[in-house]
């Protein structure tokens, strides 16, 4: 009788047909999703047979672990919880990382590292690199032009010009918040020509 070995390491599976009198054939490896590496997931007598005579060759199967996973693709709806999903589901590791960026609305995926369409082994982590929005950056300093120039350079910089405090005609004598500050983009910005309310 061909002795049962799958489940045992390809040594022990070796001494196990040995014992009963029969040799091991060729060993070839192949990816299991649940036996780990170097374990025995079949073992092939001549035509299939449960009998055999003495000295006949066994094959054995060896597993090399879960097969590689291809990286995904990000998700359509762009959502961090529907890209940890679709990388679980696949028997990867997930970690969620912020970042800055101009054209991806805040809160949705950029890009996952590594990429997408990359092989890795299972369990490898997968970093989801989710929006933050656009940098915060400097308020440009615009006092001295005039105040169509200063609105244009205000908004070129993704500020938004909420009013002007005076004559339009007079040229930028303050900001308000103050330029040189570091601000979020959208942030409404007045331009003030004239230092009293009227």
């Amino acid at each position: 009788a061909v002795p049962d070995v799958v489940g045992l390491g390809e040594a022990d599976a070796r001494g196990r047909l040995e014992e009963a009198g029969l040799q091991v054939g060729a060993v070839t490896e192949a990816p299991d999703e649940t036996a780990i590496v170097g374990v025995v997931i079949d073992a092939v007598a001549p035509a299939g047979a449960v009998e055999v005579e003495s000295g006949t060759a066994i094959d054995l199967v060896v597993s090399t672990g879960p097969a590689d996973r291809l990286v995904p693709d990000l998700p359509a709806s762009g959502r961090p919880d529907d890209a940890a999903v679709s990388l679980l589901d696949l028997r990867l590791g997930v970690r969620e990382v912020r970042d800055f960026d101009e054209t991806v609305p805040l809160g949705e995926v950029i890009r996952f590292e590594p990429v997408p369409g990359e092989s890795v082994p299972v369990d490898t982590e997968v970093v989801i690199v989710v929006s933050d929005g656009p940098a915060p950056r400097e308020l440009p300093d615009v006092i001295g032009l005039d105040v169509e120039e200063a609105t244009r350079l205000l908004e070129a910089d993704g500020f938004v010009v909420a009013g002007v405090q005076g004559s339009p005609t007079r040229p930028v004598l303050a900001t308000d918040p103050p330029p040189g500050e570091i601000l979020a983009r959208g942030t409404e910005v007045v331009i003030a020509t004239s230092l009293s309310a009227g």
